[in-house]
């Protein structure tokens, strides 16, 4: 059998086999195997990064760079940071733009990960002005780019600079006539300008994403823009108008017969007879949207019709039966472990007792809404709860008392200016910082042009130098003509007899790699077996990398069959067929949905009632949601980019028709 191979051995044998621009990728196929190898992963995955980093140079060292800072964006944000770093000084040593976008687009994604949105925002924007700069511009990427940027921007509340680059992204999805680009993107402005305040301009672009809908013949689509269009309306307190896009929304689903969405429609048009003054009218439409929910048992919508019945009695000023909905509603959040909402009730209630004279319940529960607000944070109730709980001891004459409160009301209240006055800040900051680089890049971009002007110089004289040089030389090379062929004849058997033994080197190395590949087959085999028992998410996961590493592995063993013997091609064609059968995805799906089934029974069940339609990727989506999986982690089971993963959690949020109140993970949680 011989020494058996280890990964430094293994690399070392496939670097004399294998042309030099395969050795990188072959690299990675074997960090992908140390990784699934039980025991020694952590031990070796820092020599075999370092070894791989090492082992190139140039753009291969920043592609490979790239790779690592991908791989570990999701489980070590800061490790990712610095591959990328490392990969865009090698990209700008090598004056390579393209590779000087991506490591940026990278670098902002680990800052977001790390929760440094300023420095995330001016990252994708450097990646977006590098991009733009590209002799042959990558449309798509550029679009993604643009949208990266908005989105960053958004997470700050900076909602006009988010819309300057969803408005950028735009023009480019309809260029590529990406359908799903153009109407997010249409979203996302629609978005941002309601945020704005610039309601108008919201209509008018959310009655585009409508138009395309009704090209496109989807009436659930356009149930949900009507929807969208009416909550503009709300918000604009153009309550005839709302009323009117609610109904349109509500009479599609009737006919289709979406329930669940009907809930959500006769509760939006509920809450606009609530603000327009028209309580009995908004009570009536609670009422029917809380029998549906509860016919669909869906206790979160149930909380919150209980909450709107709430406060419909209380503008009825019968507060005993306001509590009634309030306490049920409460009961509910709790329940559910929503403490958000479960302090905005807590408050509520609060109201109610206050309003009825018994101040020792109202502080009771005004105080308990204020410790749950501080504990999560939620400045708006801290600030409403504090203010309550300082008036009410005011009326009382208890000066101490109120004056404790409101301290706690004024520190809450200065801390929102003070945010707001931040993001003011930031955005200052980041324009600073985008023109600041823009100099630098000017400077560098001189500074290459002199040493290209430097380099033409040089090489002229070189070349100058050379053909002085070659008439010399060939002045000689006449008298020793003879001499010169015999030595070529004599430098070619030394070639002869040097490439038969090459060939024989490679032949064994062809073997013992043949030997290495069987092994670790058998090792990923045993390891799959051993494996079974272990927590479902990580067991999914452990399976998408195999499978990985088995395609990887069969690319590898196909070219190597293809420069092989006879005698070694039967073997790997044996090893190729055992790859095929490991590597069966939809038996492994199978496999994932009856354990997962087992843990959360009749799950897909209720999935399917609440929203027909539902696609095989949607069920694995939703299923992987509920295991409380990260973005990247989804990507990767997934084969796609955590792009694409938000890009179709938006998609399956607007087939769910969600309320604003309401995530995508609090309602699959709530199944």
């Amino acid at each position: 059998m011989g020494k058996p191979f280890s990964k430094s051995n293994c690399l070392t044998a496939i670097s004399v086999i294998m042309p030099k621009f395969l050795f990188p990728f072959l690299i990675i196929i074997l960090f992908f195997l140390s990784d699934i190898t039980p025991g020694n992963a952590q031990n070796s995955q820092p020599d075999s990064i370092s070894k791989a980093i090492t082992a190139t140079t140039g753009k291969e060292r920043a592609k490979l760079l790239l790779f690592f800072s991908r791989q570990a964006l999701a489980d070590d944000p800061e490790k990712s940071l610095e591959f990328a770093r490392q990969a865009e000084i090698l990209a700008k040593s090598k004056n390579s733009l393209e590779l000087i976008s991506d490591a940026l687009k990278i670098q902002g994604d680990a800052l977001f990960e790390l929760d440094s949105l300023k420095s995330a925002a001016f990252a994708y924007s450097m990646a977006v002005e590098t991009e733009e700069a590209l002799p042959n511009q990558r449309p798509d990427t550029l679009m993604r780019r643009l949208s990266d940027v908005g989105f960053a921007f958004q997470e700050m509340g900076l909602f006009d600079k988010a819309l300057e680059y969803f408005q950028r992204a735009l023009p480019i999805s309809r260029a590529q006539n990406d359908s799903v680009e153009i109407v997010s993107n249409l979203s996302n402005i629609g978005v941002s300008l309601k945020m704005l305040g610039r309601y108008g301009e919201a209509i008018e672009v959310l009655n585009q994403t409508l138009e395309l809908d009704k090209l496109m013949g989807s009436e659930s689509d356009m149930a949900i823009d009507y929807n969208n269009i009416g909550m503009v309306y709300k918000s604009w307190n153009n309550y005839d108008k709302a009323i009117e896009f609610f109904n349109k929304a509500l009479q599609i689903d009737e006919k289709l017969g979406n329930r669940h969405k009907l809930s959500i429609r006769l509760s939006n048009i509920g809450q606009v007879y609530l603000s327009w003054g028209k309580t009995s009218e908004a009570i009536d439409y609670f009422n029917k949207a809380l029998q549906i929910d509860k016919e669909l048992n869906v206790p979160g919508k149930i909380a919150i019709r209980l909450h709107g019945l709430g406060l419909a009695y209380m503008s009825l000023n019968e507060f005993q039966k306001a509590i009634q909905y309030f306490e049920e509603s409460l009961k509910t959040y709790k329940s559910l472990n929503i403490e958000y909402q479960t302090a905005i009730v807590l408050e509520s209630i609060g109201d109610a007792y206050n309003e009825l004279g018994q101040f020792n319940l109202a502080e009771k529960y005004y105080n308990e809404s204020l410790s749950l607000s501080q504990s999560i944070n939620l400045k708006p109730t801290i600030i409403e709860a504090a203010r309550n709980l300082y008036e009410l001891f005011k009326t009382q004459k208890n000066y101490q008392k109120s004056l404790q409160y409101f301290e706690i009301f004024k520190v809450a209240e200065d801390s929102v200016f003070s945010e707001a006055s931040a993001r003011q800040i930031n955005e200052f900051e980041i324009r600073y910082e985008t023109e600041k680089k823009e100099n630098e890049n000017q400077l560098l971009t001189k500074d290459i042009q002199i040493k290209e002007r430097n380099q033409w110089f040089l090489l002229t004289l070189i070349i100058a130098l050379i053909v002085l040089s070659a008439s010399l030389f060939y002045a000689f090379s006449l008298k020793r003509k003879s001499l010169r062929q015999s030595r070529i004849l004599y430098e070619k058997e030394n070639e002869l007899t040097r490439l038969k033994i090459e060939h024989v080197e490679k032949q064994n190395h062809h073997l013992q790699e043949v030997l290495f590949a069987e092994e670790e087959i058998k090792k990923l085999q045993l390891h799959s077996i051993e494996q079974k028992n272990h927590e479902l998410t990580s067991a999914t996961l452990l399976i998408a990398s195999k499978n990985e590493a088995f395609e990887n592995l069969q690319k590898m063993a196909e070219q190597i069959r293809l420069k092989s013997s006879d005698d070694g091609n039967e073997k790997i064609r044996e090893m190729i067929r055992e790859i095929n059968r490991q590597t069966d995805v939809e038996s492994q799906w199978e496999q994932f949905r009856v354990h997962f089934e087992s843990i959360h029974k009749s799950f897909f069940v209720k999935l399917r009632e609440n929203t027909p339609g539902l696609t095989q990727t949607d069920l694995q989506l939703c299923a992987y949601i509920k295991l409380n999986m990260a973005t990247k982690e989804i990507s990767k089971l997934l084969n796609i980019t955590p792009e694409s993963v938000n890009t179709h959690r938006y998609r399956l949020r607007k087939k769910m028709e969600l309320s604003g109140q309401e995530t995508l993970d609090e309602f699959i949680h709530g199944l």
